[in-house]
C-alpha cells in the first residue's frame, strides 16, 4: 500500500483546506474515513479498529470523534 499524509500545506495546495488528508492506493480520503484507514498501518495494538471501519457504526463514531478533535485543534 502506498501512502503520503499530506501536511497542511501541501492539502491547502491542493484545494484541501485543513482537514486531515490521506492519499493512499490512488484514492483520496479526508477526516474520519483517512484516519481510519491509518488504523491498517497503526502499531499492532490499534489495528483491530481498522476490522472496523467499514461499519456504519464505526464511521459514524469516527465521524462524531473527529469532528471534536477538528473544532478543538489549537
Amino acid at each position: 500500500m502506498e501512502v503520503d499524509v499530506l501536511a497542511s500545506e501541501q492539502s491547502r495546495a491542493k484545494g484541501y483546506g485543513e482537514a486531515l488528508i490521506l492519499e493512499a492506493d490512488g484514492k483520496t480520503l479526508q477526516a474520519a474515513e483517512a484516519w481510519l484507514k491509518l488504523m491498517t498501518i497503526a502499531p499492532w495494538y490499534l489495528r483491530w479498529i481498522a476490522a472496523f471501519r467499514m461499519t456504519r457504526p464505526t464511521f459514524a463514531l469516527a465521524s462524531w470523534v473527529y469532528g471534536i478533535v477538528e473544532r478543538n485543534r489549537g
